[in-house]
């Protein structure tokens, strides 16, 4: 017989930690989808930088939903479409903000979901990996949001599940990431750490910090970014070495974050490794943070 509590450990103050957590992807999800409304319409309309039936092409032969079909559904009730457009997106942008504030979280979570996944079949081109951890943020966030309408046990058991897919999830990503970049000759050589900087970083910055790096560090970089992917789920495996893998991979993501621009994606794959591993520090983190808050609200009022 299979020994669920053996495959699920149950996980202390679970119900707790899913409320942080659903807040915390919640938040940066809505935080993301601000950050681009300004160029929203380039990204994802019809009249876009990217022509939905060229985006469509690259999406599988098995028919996906895309906003293309939820704004031709609200233009066959003769709403325009622009209109129906900005109805979808605030659709999205809203279900974030109630859930943050506590309204619906079973719907909203799942409605969350479910619009960021028509976004991101809707911005093939114009999406990158952070959307892609993002919409699976979201998708185990509707797991945390059953945290008050199950037992207590079943949600344990619900929450332990979550983790585990969390983890799988990430070995595979960084096993399959390291595989690819193993592949090609540019992560033995250097060159495309070199060429990432020169594409992606700051013009300005690049031109500056260029004459100082020696051709070597690049070669470092890149046998070091290929070799922890690689390694990942054998290292992560183990205690000894699960805390320095983590650690590794954090300042990896921060130096994505910082000089390539990719901020969410870094915030996004962080948030990930943290909740899969160290769920117990980062809930404790966040709990002493509050109780501080708590006491120096409660020390201004006398």
């Amino acid at each position: 017989m299979i020994n669920f509590e053996k495959i699920f450990p149950i996980i202390n103050n679970a119900s707790k930690k899913a409320q942080l957590f659903g807040f915390i992807i919640m938040l940066f999800a809505l935080l993301n989808i601000i950050s681009i409304i300004p160029d929203i319409f380039g990204f994802m309309s019809k009249s876009g930088f990217v022509d939905p039936t060229i985006n469509a092409k690259f999406l599988t032969t098995t028919k996906k939903l895309t906003l293309i079909d939820i704004t031709s559904f609200l233009e066959n009730l003769s709403i325009p479409y622009h209109f129906a457009f900005i109805l979808v997106i605030l659709a999205y942008i809203s279900s974030l903000i109630l859930f943050l504030f506590g309204y619906g979280k079973i719907l909203f979570s799942f409605v969350a979901c479910f619009l960021h996944t028509l976004i991101l079949n809707s911005s093939f081109l114009t999406s990158y990996g952070g959307d892609q951890m993002l919409s699976f943020l979201l998708f185990i966030n509707i797991i945390f949001s059953l945290e008050k309408n199950v037992p207590t046990k079943i949600f344990d058991l619900l929450f332990s599940f979550s983790i585990r897919l969390t983890q799988i999830q990430l070995c595979i990503i960084y096993f399959f990431a390291g595989f690819g970049k193993s592949l090609g000759h540019d992560y033995f050589d250097g060159n495309a750490i070199w060429l990432t900087f020169g594409l992606y970083m700051n013009e300005n910055t690049f031109l500056q910090i260029i004459p100082y790096i020696p051709p070597s560090i690049y070669k470092i970089l890149s046998l070091f970014t290929v070799i922890i992917e690689l390694l990942y789920p054998f290292l992560i495996i183990n205690r000894i070495t699960r805390k320095w893998v983590v650690i590794e991979i954090i300042i990896l993501h921060i130096a994505i974050g910082l000089l390539i621009g990719l901020y969410f994606f870094s915030i996004f794959m962080i948030l990930l490794n943290l909740i899969a591993f160290y769920h117990d520090d980062l809930y404790t983190y966040f709990h002493n943070i509050r109780q501080k808050i708590t006491k120096l609200k409660y020390a201004k009022t006398y």
